[in-house]
């Protein structure tokens, strides 16, 4: 769920805009908020810190998001429906709308194992990752890569519980010891007829006069797609009676990003929904996550929609069922024999060859294919 609130951020960034000194990060808070909820009835207790709400927050997360009958979780089997339209970029010919249709159908062990089929416009293909190897055999081009991979970060995780308490962990480790962040206890509140306390979480200022910082014409790489929320400013709203979110703030100019999530509840404080709202201004837009759960309350559907200005929609569905056994032999690739062994490079542009021509289709009504870079 995190990873789809990071890509959904990293996505929605704004490549035009322009980095400002830290003088003005409250003006990004403010610009992160628009359209987010409001707190009425504004008070100060000087006896609170931001810290310890902070702490509270981290607690009641792993107690309430993360019960117990995780621990027994083995394994996951998951069934996702993708569907994309995106609209063709600004002063081409080309009008009709670009649309991806995605089936993934598989299983998921909490040690980063995993197998999966997966069915779409780039064919069919199945993907394996093992504990010593990883394969991708393309049905659609009789064609198949493996390679050899060292032991794992996470190989004797067992239990999905396990792995969410490691990620908390690698998480608070980052936030709070190493990143230099200051947790700022910024006054109470009311919202939506609960109170609520304001913690603002930001890095201090440099003592030095920041160079001034020029126009920024590129968008973040890819290598900080799991990273970029390290930096930035956030405040974060939490519910005085159970310490859980209710809305986080994210500003960060930098990166061009922008946004604020707020989180709805069920009545045993399971998460039943996340509203996210990116307000970067050449690319708003709105995501929601809803989320349902079996009665032992374990995770059983996830649905995504996105919808932005530009006109670009994403959703998708995801089923999932909970395991406490499974059978390893469900993990093992094997190739019909008749299928030829490739190098992955060239697999991968085997399985790029049915959208080619629709990238030539493009080009020829103006896309400049240089620029997009991967």
């Amino acid at each position: 769920m995190f990873s789809i609130l990071l890509l959904t951020m990293f996505w929605c960034q704004d490549p035009d805009a322009t980095i400002p000194d830290p003088e003005q990060k409250s003006k990004a808070i403010h610009r992160a908020s628009q359209n987010g909820p409001v707190m009425s009835g504004h008070v100060f207790n000087e006896k609170k810190s931001g810290y310890a709400l902070f702490l509270d927050c981290k607690k009641a997360v792993e107690k309430n998001w993360l019960p117990q009958v995780y621990q027994n979780a083995k394994a996951v089997d998951i069934d996702v429906d993708l569907d994309m339209n995106v609209k063709p970029p600004r002063g081409l010919n080309y009008s009709e709308n670009i649309e991806v249709r995605v089936n993934l159908e598989g299983m998921a062990l909490p040690n980063g194992q995993y197998r999966f089929n997966v069915q779409g416009e780039l064919g069919e293909m199945d993907l394996f990752r093992g504990p010593t190897k990883k394969m991708l055999i393309y049905h659609t081009g009789k064609g198949f890569s493996d390679q050899n991979l060292p032991r794992g970060k996470n190989a004797n995780i067992q239990s999905f519980r396990s792995y969410a308490l490691r990620y908390l962990g690698q998480l608070q480790s980052q936030v709070l010891t190493k990143s230099g962040y200051r947790f700022i206890y910024a006054g109470s509140g009311n919202y939506q007829g609960q109170l609520i306390d304001r913690i603002k979480i930001a890095k201090a200022k440099p003592r030095r006069k920041p160079k001034t910082q020029k126009k920024r014409k590129k968008t973040v790489p890819l290598n900080r797609l799991w990273t970029f929320w390290q930096s930035g400013e956030y405040e974060l709203w939490v519910y005085q009676n159970t310490h859980l979110p209710a809305t986080l703030f994210y500003a960060n100019p930098e990166d061009h990003i922008y946004a604020n999530m707020t989180f709805e509840y069920h009545s045993d404080l399971l998460p039943s929904s996340i509203l996210l709202k990116n307000n970067s201004s050449s690319f708003k837009g709105r995501a929601k996550i809803q989320l349902e759960y079996d009665s032992d309350r374990t995770l059983n559907r996830v649905a995504f929609k996105m919808q932005t200005s530009e006109a670009h929609d994403m959703s998708f569905e995801a089923q999932l069922s909970f395991k406490s056994e499974f059978d390893p032999a469900n993990l093992r690739g094997i190739p019909p024999f008749d299928y030829q062994k490739m190098n992955a490079d060239h697999l991968k542009i085997l399985m790029l060859t049915p959208i080619i021509g629709n990238l030539l289709n493009l080009q020829q009504q103006g896309l400049k294919l240089k620029n997009f870079k991967y």
